[in-house]
């Protein structure tokens, strides 16, 4: 359907970041106190804590919401789509970390937080090294008329720590790549980090969604 193909555009666009493509893809800062990147008039404020991603320690990522007149962009201008209101995806440049968390999943979203605009995650990244970060939800708060807009975030996270990821040998001018359909477990998350080998070695008819892997053919 319309939102796994969504997800899979969204997931691409993460590799390719990876990858260091640009594909409309923007990013405006580098560290993470503060970054802030938008486009289409949406801005997502990003920051940690602690403010240094260390592999193994728990974090916990902030993001502000904002409009096109840079106001905070309230929960209840948020609609559920794919049963959760924002979603944040990490993926690796191993090609093989993952996590896909939500706010909703770490508790009550309160009144202070809806009125700053700021929801936060929490995420453990097991690993060192480059991840990309995406923040996707769907609003109302459009610079017209009320209408739900989807929106898609995307910017490249750097983690310390003595444990690096084990980067993919590729050659991308001689190998072809295929993109492979992982089922996903109910109810669409993964709070703790997991892998994409390890999710296609338990993957079951019965599990919903998709996420997306490029592998070599051959």
């Amino acid at each position: 359907g319309l939102l796994v193909q969504q997800k899979g555009l969204l997931l691409l666009c993460m590799l390719l970041v990876l990858l260091g493509c640009d594909w409309q893809c923007r990013v405006m800062g580098s560290n993470h106190q503060g970054t802030e990147f938008g486009t289409s008039g949406f801005f997502v404020g990003v920051s940690s804590t602690p403010g240094e991603l260390i592999a193994g320690e728990p974090a916990r990522l902030h993001f502000t919401l904002k409009d096109y007149r840079q106001n905070p962009i309230p929960w209840s201008d948020l609609v559920v789509y794919h049963a959760r209101k924002l979603h944040v995806v990490l993926i690796g440049a191993d090609m093989d970390t993952f996590g896909h968390v939500h706010p909703e999943d770490f508790g009550e979203i309160t009144e202070k937080m809806s009125a700053l605009g700021t929801y936060s995650v929490n995420f453990t990244f097991p690993l060192a090294g480059v991840y990309a970060l995406a923040v996707d939800f769907v609003t109302e708060a459009n610079n017209g008329p009320k209408e739900k807009v989807f929106v898609s975030k995307y910017l490249n996270v750097t983690v310390a720590g003595e444990n690096p990821m084990q980067l993919p040998h590729l050659d991308w001018q001689k190998d072809k790549m295929t993109i492979v359909g992982v089922p996903e477990t109910s109810p669409d998350k993964f709070t703790d980090s997991v892998s994409f080998s390890e999710l296609q070695n338990k993957a079951s008819e019965s599990s919903s969604g998709f996420v997306i892997r490029m592998v070599p053919n051959g």
